[in-house]
C-alpha cells in the first residue's frame, strides 16, 4: 500500500500505552482534519478499566472512520477468563466518505507498527460492531 505521510500523533500512542498497560478500557483514534488530513489524533480514551462496552459505543461515530483498541474481556467454554487488546478499524461503508476509506485502509500500517494488539479486525457494517462480535472474531487470536 503507498504511504500517505499522515502521522500517527503522541497523544493517539500515549492513549494506546494507557490501554495497554490497563489504565484505560479503550481509546479511539480519528483523522485530525477532514479537509486536510495529516495526523491520526486521539479521539477519546476511556477513565478506567471499568468502563464498558456502552461507553465505547457512545463514542463512536459511523459517519467518519476511526481506529479503536479496547480490552475485551471472555469466558472460554472451558470456564476460563480471558482478556485481550484488540485492534479494531471501523469504517462504514454506507457512511464514511470515500476518501475517508481509502485514507484509513492505507494508514492501518503506520498504526500497527507503533501500536501493538493481540489480534486486529475491520469492521465496515455497524450492525458488526457490538461485543458478541469481538468475542467471536478474537477469542482464538
Amino acid at each position: 500500500m503507498p504511504k500517505t505521510g499522515i502521522k500517527l500523533a503522541q497523544d493517539a500512542i500515549d492513549a494506546h500505552q494507557a490501554v495497554n498497560d490497563k489504565k484505560s478500557k479503550f481509546c479511539i483514534f480519528k483523522f485530525d482534519n477532514p479537509e486536510d488530513i495529516k495526523f491520526i489524533v486521539l479521539q477519546y480514551k476511556s477513565e478506567s478499566m471499568d468502563d464498558t462496552f456502552d461507553d465505547l459505543l457512545s463514542k463512536i461515530s459511523k459517519e467518519k472512520a476511526q481506529y479503536i483498541f479496547y480490552n475485551i474481556n471472555y469466558t472460554t467454554k472451558t470456564g476460563q477468563i480471558r482478556e485481550k487488546l484488540i485492534f479494531v478499524t471501523l469504517c462504514s461503508d454506507d457512511h464514511v466518505p470515500l476518501k475517508e476509506k481509502m485514507l484509513c485502509a492505507s494508514t492501518k500500517d503506520e498504526i500497527k507498527g507503533k501500536c501493538k494488539a493481540n489480534g486486529a479486525a475491520n469492521i465496515n457494517d455497524m450492525d458488526e460492531f457490538n461485543e458478541k462480535t469481538f468475542i467471536e472474531v478474537f477469542k482464538d487470536a
